[in-house]
């Protein structure tokens, strides 16, 4: 299984996906926890079938926020940004980091990205 980042901005890696296996994906979740990321949590798309409707024309979403599934969920700008600034931190701890120095480029230059 994949994880398939797609940015908001086609500025980013030329609006193409940016991909990860699932564990390289969690790794780097990881890693910036480390570097002190304090994960905003991902938003659903506006039309999703986990929306179930209520009382009084409100909806009960069923969603944790979650970064580890393919559910075209959204993360924020800023969000993106803090993730790109705790990579940052701890890159001085990692002796092989070109792959974290690209994905920092696609988030920084994302605003936002789907995960897919």
């Amino acid at each position: 299984m994949s994880m398939e980042l797609l940015p908001k901005s086609a500025k980013a890696n030329g609006g193409k996906m940016y991909c990860f296996s699932m564990s390289a994906w969690r790794q780097l979740l990881e890693l910036a926890l480390r570097g002190g990321w304090v994960p905003a949590g991902t938003l659903l798309p506006e039309k999703d079938n986990r929306q179930i409707p209520i009382d009084n024309g409100r909806w009960n979403v069923n969603w944790g926020g979650h970064y580890c599934s393919n559910d075209a969920q959204f993360v924020t700008a800023e969000d993106a940004a803090n993730l790109t600034i705790a990579l940052e931190r701890i890159l001085p701890d990692m002796p092989d980091h070109n792959v974290i120095l690209h994905f920092i480029g696609f988030a920084r230059n994302s605003d936002g990205f789907w995960i897919y």
